[in-house]
């Protein structure tokens, strides 16, 4: 695909993007994951769940140290 089939293919799919609904954009936002992960390598995979471990500890400590202040 050349530059501008490249450019038209975006500015399409960002225009699908804004008009479709948040249910739409979840699913549409969890095949591409999906997608992503299916041909990725596991040195890719291992990075990306690690990226994963420390969002979720991140916000986890977040919450702990709100639930603190308000004690």
């Amino acid at each position: 695909m050349g530059k501008k089939e490249t450019a038209l293919a975006s500015a399409l799919a960002r225009a699908r993007w804004s008009n479709a609904t948040a249910e739409e954009r979840a699913e549409n936002s969890r095949q591409l994951a999906a997608a992503r992960w299916e041909n990725s390598t596991p040195e890719e995979r291992k990075a990306a769940a690690t990226a994963a471990a420390k969002a979720r500890w991140a916000k986890t400590k977040k919450k702990n140290r709100e639930a603190d202040k308000k004690a």
